[in-house]
């Protein structure tokens, strides 16, 4: 006996799991680059950045593609598997664009309100909603694309 698979679109499902998921690996992949750059580069300079940003990059690419395959597999959807690989190709042209953007606005921000302290924290509120909105428009990106008959796919 088989188990019942939604006929719905799980758009919505797709987006939640991949925002849950990114949520929830990035900051540990950032602490843990952190921790390698405290343990193993005691005395580095600027390539202590290298490790923290790798982890943060990598927590968020296999968190949304994770988070995302779990939600649409846990409630039966078809496709999760197709929707998961689309997503794990699509995260890093995303993240490579979110980067680009998220370093435009930010410096230009910065330029703008130059005189106000009380937006220097802006940053810290920003970059998790712009991550979100990436993760999820990527995430309905790779449904969309994994709904799709193709007979070559």
């Amino acid at each position: 006996m088989s188990l019942q698979q939604y006929k719905k679109n799980g758009y919505l499902a797709a987006g939640i799991g991949s925002v849950i998921g990114a949520a929830l690996l990035i900051y540990p992949g950032h602490f843990l680059g952190i921790g390698y750059v405290k343990m193993f580069m005691p005395n580095a300079t600027l390539d202590g950045l290298f490790p923290p940003f790798i982890g943060f990059i990598f927590g968020w690419w296999f968190g949304e593609v994770l988070g995302c395959w779990l939600t649409l597999r846990l409630l039966r959807y078809r496709r999760a598997a197709r929707t998961a690989k689309l997503l794990a190709m699509m995260t890093p042209v995303g993240i490579f664009f979110w980067m680009l953007f998220y370093g435009i606005a930010i410096n230009w921000i910065a330029m703008v309100f130059s005189q106000s302290i009380s937006l220097v924290n802006l940053r810290y509120i920003t970059m998790p909603l712009t991550i979100a909105f990436v993760a999820i428009a990527l995430a309905l990106k790779a449904r969309y694309l994994a709904q799709q008959n193709t007979s070559n796919f």
